[in-house]
């Protein structure tokens, strides 16, 4: 269902970038605070992986396969260039869609 997807150590994961995610991620971190997403590249380091697993977990959720992957599970086989892959899927999940009329 979701049309963004990340290779990590051999498997296809959907990724789905949206509240449900932001949820549940800011609900493992113990967090309540949105701010952090406001610019994903002030995200702390040990931020970003729970955040993809949160965000990999829901994109698979949509596409009905129950998914269970951990953080400790990405890091394990993940490098920098599915980190950067991550990185722009999220920013293009939450980056503001401005529309501009010529008149």
């Amino acid at each position: 269902m979701a049309e963004n997807k990340l290779n990590i150590g051999g498997v296809d994961y959907d990724v789905a970038c949206n509240m449900n995610a932001l949820m549940d991620f800011l609900e493992e971190s113990g967090s309540d605070d949105f701010s952090a997403f406001a610019n994903i590249g002030k995200l702390k380091p040990t931020d970003m992986l729970p955040l993809m697993a949160a965000c990999i977990r829901e994109g698979e959720r949509l596409a009905g396969r129950e998914c269970n992957i951990s953080a400790k599970e990405i890091g394990a086989v993940a490098d920098f260039s599915i980190l950067t892959q991550f990185m722009e899927i999220f920013g293009k999940a939450f980056s503001p869609k401005v529309t501009a009329e010529k008149k």
